[in-house]
């Protein structure tokens, strides 16, 4: 099933706006405007997710998981839906980390850089397969460029470390 313009467009501009997000973030000095993007992108992301369920689900879980479960078989071999559940989990971790970084920002900068680097590998996983494996070309294109957009941020910016919280 061909995506409808509001799912792709959607997902689209929230891995941009992330990226943007990622960008400001990162700097020596983090940009004052890195957090409202970012969390305009988790916004945006939410509204792909409702937009994917109600255009291409109807709503239904069961139809999300057969989805899923035909993507997944038809690419790898595998009539597996549970890339679904994946997405749930990847739906709550962009949602938390976002409600963290606004509500607790101060715990947020001093967490262990474990934590910044296990949530940057989710993301990068995430991107990868919904952005270039499972993705059509030329969609496929863009997700590359995403991903190699992500990796010279994080290795150009600033390094990852925890700041002890108040």
């Amino acid at each position: 099933m061909p995506a409808a313009p509001a799912v792709a467009t959607t997902i689209w501009i929230a891995l941009i706006l992330y990226v943007a997000g990622e960008y400001g973030r990162t700097r020596r000095v983090a940009a004052a405007w890195a957090r409202p993007v970012w969390l305009l992108g988790a916004f945006v992301y939410l509204l792909h997710v409702a937009a994917a369920f109600d255009i291409h689900h109807g709503w239904s879980h069961a139809a999300a998981y057969d989805y899923t479960a035909a993507r997944t078989d038809a690419l790898l071999g595998l009539a597996w839906g549970g890339g679904l559940w994946v997405n749930y989990a990847f739906t709550v971790i962009w949602v938390a980390e976002g409600a963290w970084w606004r509500f607790l920002p101060a715990y947020h900068a001093g967490r262990a850089p474990a934590w910044t680097t296990a949530i940057r590998c989710v993301f990068l996983f995430m991107i990868a397969n919904g952005a270039v494996i499972f993705a059509s070309s030329p969609r496929r294109y863009l997700g590359i460029g995403i991903l190699v957009a992500l990796a010279w941020i994080w290795r150009t910016g600033a390094p990852v470390r925890g700041r002890p919280a108040p």
